[in-house]
């Protein structure tokens, strides 16, 4: 099993006026004399957003993790943490903070595009 590969993308900056403007534009596609729109301003609404685990995607692209990308904490997440520890001689927690995390970055950094 390979590690899928998987390509992040910069956080955008949206701001309140541009996510009710698009809201608009969707309850105006829903009335059929788009004359008005069917309402003027969300009650609530719901915004999914998947974003996976750094360390594991840093992990799997220095060859330390195969399983699935999933910000799911398994045994197989902390053997790979514990393995990245031991090999970039930080202490050996199994878990993922700032020290582990910044040098996974830069570790990440250094491989060719």
């Amino acid at each position: 099993m390979t590690t899928p590969v998987v390509v992040l993308q910069r956080p955008k900056d949206i701001s309140l006026g541009e996510i009710e403007a698009e809201l608009s534009k969707i309850w105006l596609s829903q009335n059929n004399d788009k004359s008005t729109a069917i309402a003027t301003r969300a009650a609530t609404f719901s915004m999914v957003i998947y974003e996976p685990e750094e360390f594991q995607q840093l992990l799997g692209g220095l060859g330390f993790y195969d399983d699935p990308i999933d910000s799911i904490h398994r045994p197989q997440s902390r053997d790979a943490i514990r393995e990245a520890q031991n090999t970039y001689q930080l202490p050996i927690t199994g878990r993922v903070d700032s020290e582990p995390l910044a040098k996974l970055r830069e570790e990440f950094a250094k491989r060719p595009e």
